[in-house]
């Protein structure tokens, strides 16, 4: 019905308005349009301060369990400490008059650097509570960007532990307090601070650095209503999932936004958070969950494939939410009879998420984001425009809302670009600068960057379609990450395609390139659907089957780690992989008589070539393909026109029937 009546009015235009543009949709109106108005301009709350979640269970819910924290050598040794709404509240309490101690007032910022520990938790609470925001350092970050980010912030103390304390102390023009010294909050006050002013609800509340396009590090600030206002849209989405046995397990990095999420919206509804060094989670992640008895859980999707129901039945009563890259079926296929997973999306400056499908199941489109929350607008607006493109159409997403958050520390002109007021709506939107479209339900299929967007061999392709057609090749399909590599052998850009097969992490934990003649058919299959679906500019030069994919410190495929296995193959290992795509069961007249001629004209060996090669990893591209062509009809193959050969997915082995 909305084509339809998309149709209409277009045609309505093109009679009654015969010199407007062809690609003006505005006459449309919002309802034909990608724009969808928030349901509510704010979710109603007694609260506005992200740490009176905490403070107002202290009252309501004084001795229920708020905080746990794992300890022991195994999974089956783990032992307990715990902290009730009323203890966490006054720890807070106490390094809150800590704080001002050190003289610190509202509206400063203070940083911390922790690894996983109770201290990290109690110091986030005091911060908040001294009407200061905190600004999260990575612990595994280089001490230079430590530096930067610390003198970008201009701030002036860091929070963290003993063990920590050892290399920070090194850092210049900052003081540096472990919050495990014995004795250090002794004797301090439990009870809440007295201020010099109120704290505001567009206070920031924490800020967090970002990777930068000019190569330095960019502090994204989010507010206390911002932060607020995401967990009550949780609570929305999650309702009624929990119960006063639920377990949130605190597994992100303080560094992520997730785990504000992790805890601040486990303690808005009252149940216990729950968290452990991050060595024995990864020792014996599933066994873990199920012994401290999780039943609520955030992780990436590369962590999620890694957890079956059957080992942790705790979750299945509970939510499980994948985000920070594309769900796999894989998940879909393992967890969705139980109706549990939830894929969201949001980028940090629109604080956590923004969008969320709920509560999947198995024949769900993992590229499904969902629906917006109900405190959030969204446009989709033609890249780099305020034009929004018809329902349906692809385009950059824009959210507006409670959720956007304040802007980028000290980067008034970055934030000016990706935080714009649009005065034709009245509205303030950031930027995502992802593809999406809205579905016919209101829920937005993910597209992948705009800047997935490549030129390759003077033609531009993009990366997430390519990414779409191995995924659909076949059903042994696991991951699949495609990037534009140049090899040090070799004397252009390469397209390269690393898969890994359902079950090949399972017989190895290694991360390696992993090929035998079983693999023939599988890699075959992938290459048969790229050549059937996609220009020859877009087949991948290469497919490289991988064990596993290495991940990075936030738990996503580590794309630099790829590009460096490519680099260091051989180009007889590349030759013998290439081969590995091609099922062949018998050899052509002419295969010999077209090799000779490709090698002459790249000024290489007939043995260098083989049928299986890429007339791209050779070197030739779109343009000195017409050469080619020419020697080819010069030896007799009457056909081989530019345009046929492109139509041939560019392959030796696909030139032979010219």
């Amino acid at each position: 019905m909305t084509i339809l009546s998309q149709y209409d009015k277009l045609l309505e235009q093109t009679v009654f308005s015969p010199d407007a543009h062809s690609s003006d949709y505005l006459c449309l109106g919002n309802d034909l349009l990608s724009v969808t108005q928030a349901k509510e301009r704010k979710i109603p709350t007694s609260v506005s301060l992200l740490h009176q979640f905490v403070e107002q269970n202290a009252e309501k819910i004084p001795e229920k369990t708020a905080f746990e924290f794992a300890t022991g050598s195994t999974t089956e040794s783990l032992q307990k400490k715990t902290w009730s709404y009323r203890e966490l509240n006054e720890d807070g309490n106490r390094v809150a008059h800590f704080l001002q101690d050190k003289g610190v007032t509202p509206g400063g910022m203070i940083a911390i650097c922790f690894d996983k520990c109770p201290e990290a938790s109690i110091a986030i609470l005091g911060i908040l509570k001294a009407g200061c925001a905190y600004l999260a350092i990575d612990p595994g970050a280089p001490i230079s960007r430590k530096q930067f980010i610390l003198e970008d912030s201009s701030t002036k103390i860091l929070l963290c532990n003993q063990a920590r304390k050892i290399e920070l102390v090194g850092l210049s023009g900052i003081d540096v307090q472990a919050l495990d010294e014995p004795g250090l909050l002794e004797g301090l006050s439990p009870t809440p601070p007295v201020l010099l002013r109120e704290i505001r609800s567009d206070d920031t509340c924490y800020c967090l650095y970002t990777s930068g396009t000019t190569g330095t590090p960019k502090g994204c600030e989010i507010t206390h209503d911002n932060a607020v206002q995401a967990m009550m849209a949780f609570q929305r989405l999650f309702s009624p999932h929990w119960d006063e046995n639920s377990r949130w397990l605190q597994f992100a990095s303080f560094h992520f936004d997730v785990s504000v999420l992790e805890q601040y919206w486990s303690w808005s509804v009252g149940i216990c958070v729950t968290s452990c060094p991050r060595d024995l989670l990864f020792e014996d992640l599933a066994g873990t969950i199920q012994k401290l008895q999780i039943t609520h859980i955030d992780l990436t999707p590369s962590l999620a494939r890694l957890v079956h129901p059957d080992e942790v039945p705790s979750l299945c009563r509970g939510v499980f939410i994948t985000g920070g890259e594309a769900l796999k079926q894989e998940i879909l296929d393992a967890w969705g009879k139980h109706g549990v997973i939830y894929n969201g999306y949001g980028p940090t400056e629109v604080t956590i998420g923004c969008t969320m499908l709920p509560r999947m199941r198995a024949n769900d489109k993992p590229s499904n984001i969902g629906p917006q929350f109900d405190n959030v607008g969204s446009y989709v607006f033609r890249p780099g425009t305020s034009t929004p493109v018809v329902r349906g159409g692809l385009g950059e997403l824009c959210v507006s809302g409670p959720l956007v958050g304040k802007g980028y520390l000290n980067r008034a002109e970055l934030t000016e670009e990706r935080f714009q007021d649009l005065p034709e709506y009245g509205d303030r939107i950031y930027r995502t600068g992802d593809l999406v479209r809205i579905l016919y339900d209101g829920s937005f299929q993910f597209l992948g960057r705009i800047d997935d967007q490549v030129k390759l061999r003077g033609q531009r392709l993009e990366i997430g379609e390519i990414n779409e057609v191995i995924k659909k090749a076949t059903p042994e399909l696991n991951e699949v990450a495609t990037l534009v590599i140049k090899h040090p052998k070799q004397s252009k850009d390469q397209l390269v395609s690393f898969v890994t097969k359902v079950d090949a992490g399972k017989k190895s934990r290694a991360v390696e390139v992993c090929a035998d003649e079983n693999d023939r058919p599988f890699l075959s299959m992938i290459k048969a659907a790229c050549r059937t679906h996609l220009p020859g500019y877009m087949v991948p030069t290469h497919i490289i089957p991988m064990t596993r994919f290495p991940l990075s410190a936030n738990n996503k495929a580590d794309m630099k780690i790829l590009r460096s296995i490519y680099q260091e193959l051989s180009l007889e290992d590349l030759k013998n992989l290439t081969s590995m795509t091609v099922d062949r069961s018998k050899k052509s007249e002419h295969e010999d008589v077209i090799i000779s001629i490709l090698a002459k004209f790249v000024g290489s060996t007939d043995g260098a070539i083989s049928p299986c090669s890429s007339i791209y990893e050779l070197g030739l591209d779109s343009i000195s393909v017409i050469s080619f062509s020419r020697s080819l009809r010069e030896a007799g193959f009457s056909q081989a026109q530019p345009s046929l050969i492109m139509k041939r997915k560019f392959e030796v082995l696909a030139l032979i029937d010219i």
